[in-house]
């Protein structure tokens, strides 16, 4: 369902699987990332927060927590849970991708600074 885009029918089955054990880490871990896609960044956060309570949590729940973080603001957290995962595991693709989309990101606003300052004197 989740991958199909279908969103609005799996949110209601993740949220039934915590009512029958709150600490499912595949549910947190799916509903984060819906709730992140519906534009609620905070309920994403909380819920990849609880979902990376387990020091045993997969290296994906850390991802989404860092994606969380992003979204609200975050980077620096959002850096240092990224840089966490790929400590672990270097060639962890999905960690690879969004911190070099936050690198980007980063080069792009020092850039962008440079250049007003240069307008500015």
């Amino acid at each position: 369902m989740i991958r199909s885009g279908r969103d609005r029918e799996a949110e209601p089955v993740f949220r039934e699987a915590l009512v029958a054990d709150a600490s499912d880490n595949v549910a947190l871990r799916m509903l984060s990332e819906i709730r992140l896609r519906a534009g609620d960044p905070k309920e994403g956060l909380d819920l990849a927060r609880r979902a990376t309570r387990d020091k045993e949590a997969p290296s994906s729940a850390w991802v989404v927590l860092a994606l969380a973080e992003r979204a609200n603001g975050d980077k620096g957290a959002a850096k240092t849970t990224l840089n966490q995962v790929l400590a672990n595991e270097p060639g962890n693709l999905a960690a690879l991708i969004e911190r070099a989309d936050l690198l980007s990101e980063e080069k792009t606003t020092m850039s962008r600074l440079r250049t007003s300052r240069l307008r500015t004197n």
